[in-house]
Order: C-alpha cells, then structure tokens, then sequence
C-alpha cells in the first residue's frame, strides 16, 4: 500500500492523483494495527 501510495503521490499528472494518497498513508501512520493481516486460531479455523 505504500509502494502505491508512493506512486501516486510523485506519478500522478493531476492535483486530485497526487493529493489522494495522504489519508491513506496518515492512517498507515497512526492506525498501522488496522492494515495489517488478519489472524485467527487455529482451533477457530477448524471450526
């Protein structure tokens, strides 16, 4: 999500393609718990 962001933010030819990653990596910044894989025990998985 980064390496996108990133390349949005420097490839973008517009104003709206450059600006629209910082949200996204301000929540990466603050809230890096909500982006990362999800996981479960395996004795929920079995279930």
């Amino acid at each position: 999500v980064e390496d996108l962001c990133n390349t949005m933010k420097f490839g973008s030819l517009c104003a709206l393609g450059g600006f629209t990653p910082y949200p996204v990596m301000s929540a990466l910044t603050h809230f890096p718990e909500d982006f990362g894989r999800p996981t479960r025990n395996v004795a929920e998985a079995a279930e």
